[in-house]
């Protein structure tokens, strides 16, 4: 996925200049990790839906998970930049009992949790409680507590609208995970942040063209104050062998998500003609949008008016002064989000922080002891990891490739690599190999390579 392969002047193009504008080699490294925040951020604009066999939340629960000063923050400033000129609520965390009353009182509303080790570390009975909080917030479902010495707290279902956002280390999520379970940890959408920039490095100022892409992501905002959206739901059938291939646990999270992404790239369609809408004829605005009067969404004060986007509506009308043509991003931009979900899943997620810093630690010995960077695969699983289960071996090796701290080499049936070291200057880890390799395929298939030898002819990879 790239910014150009959005539609210039939709909401996400525009959040994605900001974010840009704004920390360039983050976003470069994490293009996803803000993707899916400026989903989140528009499903939560739009009050968003997705007609299935009924209309089901877009609300957007996400965990952000990266190494200390990898960049998870600077997804919570775009976020907070935004958000903080809007009439879009970030509650405070605290006590159960504040975040239920904070939100009976702002029914649109953010709840982040910038620093969640301090979640993990909260007593088993505060858990039970936030759990039974955000599984009713997940659906927008009824939110209830009788108290008998504190305010009772009533939140109608679907008359309020909460989106989530967690951001920490991966080892503080698996606490968290195991300490929840019960379905509540696969409400929430892994992503992963990795460090852009060197120890000292300097920031680079925020360009001025990204100041005016927050006034439009402002204005949009602001625009649909007292609105809500319905989107269909699309056959993503396709999408089956997939995601049969992730663990069973996580199918119906899988699925959901790939509906609610599916949803917002269509209703990031429609916003490209948000700010003509002032000046566009009723009738014409029934071809972009249909009203459904009566099929209300969100039952709550405020909300005048709800609508449904037609995706059809957007493409050319030759019988309309006020046509629209507008290039469609659906289908690779969906395969791509999906693709990441899945990738995320079937590696890190499934690994404990345990077992995955005790690997770490194996390596790390492993390196100090004998000097090696590059070793045998197999003698990776059985010396370094200890490791036989395949299956287990697998997920152990994905995880480790994600974090970068290792890299496998393939050049023959009988010639795979672990590397150790992926900063050593050596053929495997130059940006060139696979070039050099296909010229000089004999010497590197030889019994001469070496291929911990440095090389004078090494090229950093970008």
């Amino acid at each position: 996925m790239k910014i150009d392969d959005l539609p210039r002047g939709s909401f996400l193009y525009h959040w994605m200049k900001y974010c840009h504008g704004t920390y360039p080699k983050i976003v470069e490294k994490n293009f996803e990790a803000f993707f899916f925040a400026g989903c989140q951020l528009l499903a939560h604009a739009g009050k968003l839906f997705v007609q299935r066999s009924k209309p089901m939340p877009c609300n957007f629960f996400l965990v952000i998970l990266g190494k200390p000063a990898a960049g998870k923050g600077r997804i919570i400033d775009c976020l907070k930049d935004v958000i903080g000129q809007t009439w879009i609520q970030e509650l405070v965390t605290g006590s159960v009992e504040s975040i239920e009353e904070s939100l009976d009182i702002w029914r649109f509303s953010y709840l982040i949790w910038d620093e969640m080790g301090e979640l993990g570390e909260r007593s088993q009975s505060y858990l039970d409680r936030i759990k039974y909080l955000l599984n009713k917030a997940y659906y927008l479902d009824r939110i209830t507590r009788g108290r008998t010495t504190k305010k009772t707290v009533d939140i109608p279902r679907r008359s309020y609208y909460l989106s989530v956002l967690l951001a920490g280390l991966p080892e503080d999520w698996k606490k968290i995970e195991a300490k929840f379970l019960g379905g509540f940890e696969r409400r929430f959408l892994p992503v992963t942040i990795q460090r852009a920039k060197l120890p000292f490095e300097p920031d680079e100022p925020q360009s001025e063209e990204a100041l005016g892409h927050l006034a439009k992501l402002v204005q949009m905002i602001n625009w649909m104050e007292d609105k809500a959206f319905l989107v269909e739901a699309d056959d993503l059938s396709h999408f089956q062998e997939l995601t049969l291939k992730v663990d069973e646990r996580y199918w119906s999270m899988i699925e959901e998500y790939a509906h609610k992404i599916d949803a917002v790239l269509k209703f990031n369609l429609a916003t490209v003609e948000f700010e003509k809408w002032g000046d566009i004829e009723p009738s014409y605005h029934q071809n972009i949008i249909q009203s459904t009067e009566n099929n209300i969404l969100m039952d709550v004060d405020g909300i005048n008016d709800v609508y449904k986007i037609v995706i059809d509506g957007l493409m050319e009308n030759k019988n309309s002064q006020n046509s629209v043509t507008i290039k469609d991003p659906l289908p690779s931009m969906l395969r791509d989000g999906i693709f990441y979900i899945i990738r995320c899943l079937q590696g890190f997620i499934d690994i404990a922080d345990a077992t995955l810093n005790r690997c770490i630690q194996r390596i790390d010995d492993f390196v100090a002891e004998t000097g090696k960077r590059v070793i045998g695969k197999w003698d990776f699983a059985s010396k370094v990891l200890s490791i036989t289960n395949a299956d287990y071996y697998k997920h152990i090796i994905f995880a480790l490739e994600e974090m970068q701290k290792i890299k496998t080499i393939v050049i023959g049936k009988r010639k795979q690599f672990v590397v150790l070291d992926t900063n050593a200057k050596i053929c495997f880890n130059c940006s060139e190999f696979w070039n050099c390799f296909k010229a000089n395929k004999e010497k590197f298939l030889s019994t001469d390579f070496d291929p911990e030898e440095e090389m004078d002819c090494y090229v950093e990879p970008e």
